[in-house]
């Protein structure tokens, strides 16, 4: 058991350094994989969520969404209900990414 945990997080690693994904930075990457995981275990997150799992400071993190934004992988919407939140969801490239990643990991275990 231990030793598929430990060939997991090879994988992870081995699909987070490809250049596949060369259009992305380290902290983009790791923001998306956040979000990913985030997304399947809440099916609804802010970006207040991501921040507080990216241990970072918020500005850092809210620019590193926005750039995500910008390059195809994420969208924000704001709530009818809490308006001054901003919730998050995958579309194209992000959607192709998770598979990517889910392909990559899981297939290797």
């Amino acid at each position: 058991m231990e030793n598929n945990f430990l060939r997991q997080v090879e994988n992870s690693i081995r699909f987070y350094l490809k250049l596949e994904n060369e259009n992305l930075s380290g902290g983009e990457k790791f923001v998306l994989i956040i979000t990913i995981r985030l997304l399947k275990e809440k099916q609804v997150i802010s970006k207040q969520d991501i921040c507080n799992e990216n241990k970072v400071k918020n500005s850092t993190t809210y620019s590193i969404i926005k750039s995500l934004e910008n390059k195809g992988y994420l969208t924000s919407k704001r709530g009818n209900q809490f308006y001054s939140k901003s919730f998050l969801s995958l579309i194209n490239k992000g959607l192709m990414f998770s598979n990517n990643f889910k392909t990559k990991i899981l297939c290797e275990i």
